[in-house]
């Protein structure tokens, strides 16, 4: 097994046209900071098929990483959930032969406080994990944050949220 430094790039949903929000445009801009200034060995870009008529959204957020630096990076193109992205990237780096010593996960202030950090815990413990914070946060979007960690606290298979999250997808 490699070991390497991680930067996970959490994903996010793709605005109505296919296109990525400023924030998660934000999140990959991190990310190729981190590999160009050689803080991370490799970026990890995590998004699923959130709009069913435009690629993924890890796909979609690897076009923006310069050419340079995409040969240090991997996409997950499954994960619809911060804990199938955990789940998802585990997998993925364990498929390429590769041992995180570190895992920087890039995502939103109330994203990682509220949930993210626990659920690494719970799936990954064995990693050592720590937070790029970016962006800024509005209180609407801290609510929701809030409302996602409780349903995820209590629905911990994903059972009811992730078909919940599906039929909003499909409603937009």
């Amino acid at each position: 097994m490699q070991e390497r430094r991680i930067a996970l790039v959490l994903g996010l949903q793709l605005n109505p046209d296919g296109t990525l929000s400023t924030e998660f445009r934000e999140r990959i801009a991190r990310g190729v900071y981190l590999i160009e200034s050689g803080r991370v060995d490799l970026i990890v870009i995590s998004g699923g098929d959130t709009l069913k008529k435009y690629p993924s959204e890890a796909a979609t957020a690897l076009e923006m990483v310069p050419e340079r630096s995409r040969r240090s990076c991997l996409i997950e193109e499954e994960s619809l959930s911060t804990q199938q992205n955990i789940l998802h990237t585990k997998e993925l780096l364990r498929g390429h032969g590769i041992k995180p010593i570190s895992i920087r996960v890039i995502c939103s202030n109330g994203q990682w406080h509220w949930r993210t950090k626990q659920m690494f815990a719970k799936l990954w413990p064995e990693a050592r994990v720590s937070a790029e914070i970016v962006g800024t946060e509005t209180a609407k979007d801290t609510l929701a944050h809030i409302l996602l960690y409780a349903m995820t606290m209590m629905d911990t298979k994903e059972k009811v949220f992730l078909p919940l999250k599906r039929w909003l997808l499909n409603r937009s």
